[in-house]
C-alpha cells in the first residue's frame, strides 16, 4: 500500500503542475510550435522550459506591442517583454484572454521600464489589443547600458 499511495502522491503532484498552466487555445498553442519551430536548437530547448505566459509573451504579443511601443517611442530602438527571470515572474496570464506584465524599451543608451497589457483572440492566436504605461518619473525611469537584458 505504502508504494501505491507514493504513486498517487506524484500523479497529483504532476496533475498540480499541469493545472498551474493556464489552458491555451489550439490556435494560440498552434501560433507557439509555429514560431518555436523557427528556433535553433538550443533557442528552442530554453523557451520549452517557459511557462505558458512568457511563450505568449515572446512569440505572440511581442511582435504587435513592439510596433504599438515603437509608434509612440519615436526614438526606440528596442522593446522587450518580460526580460529576464524578474519579468517572467511579472507576468499574469488571465485564461487564454489576456496577458499583463512588466518591459523595457531602448533609446540611445537607456532603458525604460513599462508595464503592458496584451488583450488576446484564443480564437485566432493573435493579439486584440496591446497597450502599455511609462512611469510618470522620467528622471528615475532610464537606466544606462548598452548591453541587451
Amino acid at each position: 500500500m505504502r508504494g501505491w499511495f507514493r504513486v498517487v502522491l506524484l500523479l497529483s503532484g504532476a496533475a498540480l503542475a499541469a493545472a498551474a498552466e493556464t489552458p491555451l487555445s489550439p490556435a494560440q498553442r498552434a501560433v507557439i510550435a509555429e514560431r518555436m519551430a523557427r528556433l535553433s536548437p538550443t533557442r528552442k530547448q530554453a523557451a520549452a522550459e517557459w511557462p505558458d505566459a512568457k511563450k505568449v509573451a515572446e512569440f505572440i504579443c511581442a511582435k504587435p506591442g513592439s510596433g504599438v511601443v515603437m509608434e509612440e517611442v519615436k526614438a526606440a530602438d528596442r522593446v522587450v517583454l518580460a526580460p529576464g527571470r524578474a519579468g517572467i515572474q511579472s507576468l499574469t496570464l488571465d485564461g487564454n484572454t489576456k496577458l499583463t506584465g512588466n518591459g523595457i524599451v531602448r533609446v540611445g543608451p537607456f532603458w525604460t521600464p513599462f508595464t503592458f497589457e496584451c488583450v488576446l483572440n484564443p480564437d485566432k492566436g493573435t493579439v486584440r489589443t496591446f497597450t502599455f504605461h511609462r512611469p510618470s518619473t522620467p528622471n528615475g525611469a532610464a537606466t544606462p547600458g548598452g548591453e541587451t537584458p
